[in-house]
């Protein structure tokens, strides 16, 4: 690991917070920093938390570095994410 974060002590299954807003997550599978798998679990037990979460794999990249490997695709997860997020926030409010 690059950085000293026991990540097996940060899970979020376990202590979930307590608001819990749609949340997108983009994770590199070579990702060296933060383990990939700890994303995948994550999303696996989203819904029994109750947390709404879109989890979208990236292949063969680094930390940091799922845009470079397809940019287009990249902010069309996050567009489309947030006009789905944002577009029920606003029906909601009315």
């Amino acid at each position: 690991r690059r950085i000293a974060i026991d990540f097996d002590r940060f899970d979020l299954r376990r202590r979930p917070p307590a608001v819990r807003p749609p949340t997108l997550v983009l994770h590199s599978t070579e990702d060296t920093a933060v383990p990939v798998s700890a994303s995948r679990a994550l999303a696996a037990a989203a819904p029994s938390l109750g947390w709404t979460m879109r989890y979208v794999e990236v292949p063969d990249m680094e930390h940091t570095a799922a845009w470079n490997a397809d940019p287009v695709a990249y902010e069309e997860h996050v567009t489309t994410f947030l006009r789905e997020v944002l577009g029920a926030s606003l029906r909601a409010k009315h």
